[in-house]
């Protein structure tokens, strides 16, 4: 079996700087970031949810770099 579905990666700037950034807990304008998990959620149909990520700049920086310079496996 190979499931899968298409997925969308979609992203805005806030309007405003008083948004927490998920990962540091800084205050800021952030990128909001929705991300998509496809699972079996109940227990027969492949389905995808999406949940919103804060990103600061500077959070959002080393997620890049993260995401265009994985380490590699141990």
């Amino acid at each position: 079996m190979n499931d899968k579905l298409d997925v969308v990666f979609e992203s805005t700037m806030s309007e405003y700087e008083n948004c927490f950034c998920t990962a540091c807990h800084d205050t800021a304008r952030v990128m909001k970031v929705n991300l998509p998990q496809t699972l079996y959620f109940d227990g027969n149909s492949l389905s995808t949810k999406y949940n919103e990520y804060w990103l600061c700049a500077r959070c959002r920086t080393k997620l890049a770099h993260a995401l265009d310079w994985p380490r590699e496996a141990e």
